[in-house]
């Protein structure tokens, strides 16, 4: 994800570019949320857009009610700490990482 947050999209959602290895596996759940959280903060905007982006990709078709749902508890503990850590950071560090939560994660929390 550091070096190539393309690839990394390319991995975990279904694409025309390349092989989604992951798209169907819940390896997300695998990773410290900390960890995560703590990866993506210093991305660049652009990574960071991409990032938040493959969330949509990979849950939008409902995928985390099926398949990844073991993602889900994970995916509200990412939620919680990027909250956290903005909550103090500049100001377009945080506008844009909680308007990025808002558009790419959240919708995947309130639905059922």
């Amino acid at each position: 994800m550091k070096d190539n947050t393309d690839q990394y999209l390319q991995m975990l959602c279904q694409n025309h570019v390349g092989p989604s290895l992951y798209h169907n596996v819940p390896i997300l759940s695998a990773i410290s949320a900390g960890d995560f959280v703590n990866r993506v903060l210093p991305l660049s905007a652009p990574s960071q857009n991409t990032v938040f982006h493959t969330f949509k990709n990979r849950y939008q078709d409902g995928q985390l009610q099926k398949e990844l749902c073991e993602e889900k508890e994970w995916l509200m503990e990412i939620r919680r700490l990027f909250q956290k850590k903005v909550a103090s950071s500049r100001p377009l560090l945080k506008y844009r990482i909680l308007d990025l939560i808002k558009n790419n994660v959240d919708p995947f929390l309130t639905c059922e």
